[in-house]
């Protein structure tokens, strides 16, 4: 990619997982190229069917990259209190919810200086526990290299 260009990319059709495999939002793969240098950010709109579980989330990148470094931030609660869970360069899985069914943001943001293999950057996903986890229609991603 030239330097600056950027790949903006959305959720159209929610996308279901039941259990604690992670599997690719599918409509977030950004493509990379041998030693693109790039910075990131996924914005994930999310539901749990239960609210004694939540979301693993988590960075699908080419393998050996020169470096990757990533944060991820998602919304953990319980009864009335609001929290957070927070992950650096690797998965984050979330706890309870505040109410099941309901639309939750998780994000995801970073740089890659990729080496010479070239891939795919995506989101992955999967529930914390029990229950069914959807990626909602409108998730984004916004990569721009650099």
């Amino acid at each position: 990619m030239d330097k600056f260009t950027q790949i903006a990319l959305d959720v159209a059709a929610d996308q279901q997982i039941t259990g604690t495999i992670l599997g690719g939002v599918s409509e977030l793969a950004c493509p990379v190229q041998p030693n693109d240098k790039c910075y990131f950010k996924f914005c994930i709109l999310f539901q749990q069917s239960l609210l004694t579980s939540s979301m693993k989330l988590d960075l699908f990148f080419p393998s050996n990259p020169a470096k990757i470094v990533y944060n991820i931030v998602m919304p953990a609660a319980s009864g009335a209190v609001d929290a957070t869970v927070t992950s650096t360069n690797r998965v984050c899985i979330g706890s309870t919810l505040i109410a099941a069914n309901t639309d939750y943001l998780a994000q995801i943001d970073g740089v890659l200086i990729n080496g010479v293999n070239s891939g795919l950057l995506q989101p992955q996903f999967a529930s914390s526990g029990l229950g069914t986890v959807t990626v909602r229609a409108g998730s984004s991603a916004v990569m721009t290299n650099l």
